[in-house]
């Protein structure tokens, strides 16, 4: 068979034709599923995204436009709710963006099947397809909006006013409030008062993060590993009885921790450390045992969780894995005591890994966004605990 050269040259120049005419006419939604004859398609980003420019053009107008100057006057303009409308705006113009890049994929994607000599998907096909491939998408769509505006919304507002002047002297609707650039974070080290206190936050953040996360996840693993023993009976009351600190409201369990730490009445000075002779603490008064209690108190709240996710890896463990284990261990006796220690130690290792890091992770990520002198009812006769703070003060 003899070949044209003319019909290379034609097929070549044709070769990606309908990729580029698809996503050029996409330019405009829907019109590159129109070139591709998918009417429906089309007619549905066309829909959407015109609603979308009709239904939010004020808000985003206003939004943005408030977002870059934060109110020009006073008392008409509040810059925080200004700020906090452009935020939104700019999140509500990033899902706008998502739907539209969507749309010229779909057009680039489909101009490349065409280019190819595949046959598109008919409006049957589709649908089959939405629902077998993209079910998952679909309903974890309203979970990731609502998680979007609940979570990362605040997370950006907190950000956005770091870059402000926002402060006594500048609230409004009295004042209107400026953005100042990374103004606030020089004046952290260039000014001693603001060093100090960050120096003193970041320390204190520094210890309670670190104790409190270590003694919580050290707790939890061993006692689910000495609760798993195949020997203990009463498992399910005794993990119970260890789940339960989680179950009662860590506000009541707030309440109650402030009870027994009293310095006057307090159960853990009047009855645990005058039974073992030991003086009374300042819990509430001294800084040093007033910090100790909150580690302990947030070591209290935070164990059941990881004694809970160490309890479920372990039961997961097949029977066969842990009796190869007891077989593999060095018999007992002074000649194998460092063996079976070395054994002991492997085993503890191995059996809770699976869990630790994610753990782990939890609960330093919570911990160190907890407000430790928040939850202690704010003030104390040693005057304001707070985690912002750092210390007493």
């Amino acid at each position: 068979m003899i070949i044209n050269p003319s019909e290379n040259i034609a097929a070549a120049r044709g070769a990606g034709r309908h990729a580029w005419c698809g996503l050029l006419l996409a330019v405009v939604p829907g019109f590159g599923q129109f070139y591709h004859r998918q009417w429906l398609k089309g007619l549905v980003f066309l829909v959407l995204l015109s609603s979308f420019m009709s239904v939010f053009y004020d808000f985003l107008h206003q939004g943005l436009w408030g977002l870059y100057t934060l109110g020009e006057e006073v008392p008409r303009d509040n810059s925080i709710f200004l700020l906090a409308e452009g935020i939104i705006s700019v999140l509500i113009v990033a899902f706008g963006v998502l739907v539209y890049s969507l749309s010229l994929r779909d057009a680039w994607v489909n101009g490349k099947k065409r280019d190819e000599g595949v046959a598109l998907n008919s409006v049957r096909k589709q649908y089959q397809m939405l629902l077998k491939d993209g079910f998952p998408y679909l309903m974890i769509t309203p979970g990731f909006i609502l998680l979007v505006f609940v979570v990362i919304f605040p997370i950006l507002f907190g950000f956005a006013i770091a870059f402000t002047n926002y402060n006594l002297y500048h609230t409004p609707p009295a004042k209107l409030v400026d953005w100042v650039g990374l103004k606030n974070f020089i004046n952290i080290f260039t000014l001693s008062i603001w060093r100090s206190t960050f120096f003193d936050v970041l320390q204190w953040t520094v210890v309670w993060t670190l104790l409190a996360t270590t003694l919580q996840c050290t707790v939890g693993v061993l006692l689910a590993i000495l609760v798993n023993q195949k020997d203990l009976r009463f498992k399910p009351m005794i993990r119970t009885i260890f789940i339960l600190p989680w179950a009662v409201p860590g506000f009541v369990t707030i309440l109650v921790f402030a009870g027994m730490f009293n310095d006057s009445f307090g159960v853990i000075n009047n009855a645990i450390l005058s039974f073992f002779g030991i003086s009374p603490k300042a819990w509430l008064t001294d800084p040093f045992w007033t910090k100790t209690a909150l580690i302990m108190m947030q070591t209290w709240l935070g164990f059941p969780f990881v004694f809970a996710m160490t309890t479920g890896v372990l039961q997961a463990i097949p029977t066969i894995c842990m009796r190869r284990q007891r077989w593999m261990a060095p018999a007992p006796g002074p000649v194998c005591g460092r063996l079976r220690c070395r054994w002991c130690c492997t085993r503890l290792r191995r059996s809770s890994s699976p869990s630790t890091p994610s753990t782990l992770i939890t609960s330093t990520s919570f911990t160190c966004s907890t407000t430790a002198g928040l939850r202690w009812r704010g003030r104390t006769p040693a005057g304001r605990i707070s985690w912002c703070r750092g210390s007493t003060s």
